[in-house]
């Protein structure tokens, strides 16, 4: 019993092992591919500011470009912020109403239930007489 626990013991690190590897190369790509991105980004700002620089002097230029960045973070949180879930909870379907004690169908279904339960103790052997 011991070397069957052992060697499921085995089994079970290696595949955590091989997890971890999995989620960590994984964690560093994403974590290149934002480094990478945010540069290209800054490459594209700095490239707009200098021919906005030459057409229109820097602070114009630095004015324009500060002024689109700050209308991209207002755009990237107006996305956050959009209530995704709601949306999908909108079009979800309605749930059936819950009969009540004057719907003749509701009394129907709560007689047959409490019939089949008190049915079901008195034939079991939880009675209590």
């Amino acid at each position: 019993m011991n070397q069957f626990l052992t060697d499921a013991m085995r089994g079970v690190e290696g595949s955590a092992r091989d997890a971890a590897q999995k989620v960590l190369w994984r964690l560093f790509l994403e974590i290149s591919v934002g480094l990478i991105g945010l540069a290209g980004f800054g490459f594209i700002t700095a490239s707009a500011f200098l021919a906005l620089s030459a057409s229109f002097g820097a602070a114009w230029a630095a004015l324009s470009t500060g002024l689109g960045l700050l209308l991209a973070a207002g755009g990237c949180v107006a996305i956050v912020k959009k209530p995704w879930s709601k949306q999908h909870l909108s079009n979800a379907p309605n749930a059936p109403p819950i009969p009540t004690a004057t719907d003749p169908a509701g009394v129907a279904a709560t007689v047959a239930f409490t019939a089949a339960f008190v049915l079901a103790r008195y034939l079991g052997d939880d009675k209590p007489d």
